[in-house]
């Protein structure tokens, strides 16, 4: 899954590029602009942030990397969480204004948290010591 709040040409191209399942854009009015250009890909092309909820929910997902800007990333991580699938957290922004209730529903639904930016990834062995992992 690609997802893009408004850049519908670099949705489309990256699309093109690694054929996706689905290609999601936040903006309903972008939707039918990237609906055409794939028409003759296999990519599924939906719309709206509850498209994204969606997708991470599904069964078939064993890890959602949240790579969302700022606060956009914060219902689709909870969503994953609470769905049980491990998140690859690329998104600071989802535990500065919610670390508490991310961190306390990872440890509910035995979900692992992975920092997979380097600069998540530098705190998080700072704050224990070595190779952290939550979960």
């Amino acid at each position: 899954m690609l997802t893009a709040q408004s850049n519908a040409d670099l949705l489309i191209q990256q699309s093109l590029e690694f054929s996706p399942a689905y290609a999601i854009v936040c903006d309903h009015s972008k939707y039918q602009y990237i609906k055409q250009a794939l028409v003759n890909s296999d990519v599924k092309v939906l719309s709206g942030i509850e498209a994204i909820i969606d997708t991470v929910t599904d069964p078939g997902i064993d890890m959602v990397l949240t790579a969302m800007v700022g606060f956009a990333g914060l219902e689709p991580t909870i969503a994953a969480i609470k769905a049980g699938k491990d998140i690859a957290l690329a998104n600071k922004e989802t535990l500065v204004v919610a670390g508490e209730l991310v961190t306390g529903l990872a440890k509910k639904h035995g979900v692992k948290l992975l920092p997979v930016d380097s600069e998540h990834s530098a705190i998080f062995q700072c704050l224990a010591g070595g190779g952290w992992q939550y979960g």
